[in-house]
């Protein structure tokens, strides 16, 4: 990855259910062990590389919301999109991030993959998401 514009690719091996061990593409001697510690929602996962949790939000998709949801149909299709991110992680070999900055939350940014596939066209073709790319998000309601 060259330029300016390539963004650091870190590679990340499942250990358990829901946790995962981060080896740097480049610099692995130089980065801390991390792992994925929680699965907050259908779109946000906390990791921990040795000096805290981190906040990711991975990007490109929008899941249900789990903590402010409007209807019960949405708080039910966020529990779901929850349980199948959390197994796409368990069943995953290799889980990659692509750290792209923060967002107006403070939380780190990054698209994801599992096993070379997109986490957002998997949440998205399974049902449980829609693709995002910013702005104003839509209901999950009505």
């Amino acid at each position: 990855m060259r330029g300016a514009r390539a963004f650091a690719w870190v590679a990340v091996v499942v250990v358990g259910f829901g946790c995962a061990s981060v080896v740097g593409e480049h610099e692995a001697a130089e980065l801390p062990g991390c792992e994925i510690t929680r699965i907050v929602d259908g779109d946000t996962v906390d990791v921990d590389c040795g000096g805290g949790v981190d906040r990711v939000r991975l990007m490109g998709f929008d899941t249900p919301e789990s903590f402010r949801a409007q209807c019960a149909s949405e708080a039910a299709r966020a529990r779901a999109a929850e349980r199948y991110l959390a197994g796409e992680i368990a069943r995953a070999r290799v889980v990659d991030f692509a750290f792209r900055g923060r967002d107006r939350f403070d939380r780190r940014l990054a698209v994801m993959r599992v096993d070379g596939r997109d986490i957002a066209g998997v949440m998205v073709s399974a049902g449980h998401a829609r693709f995002y790319d910013g702005g104003r998000r839509q209901g999950w309601c009505g």
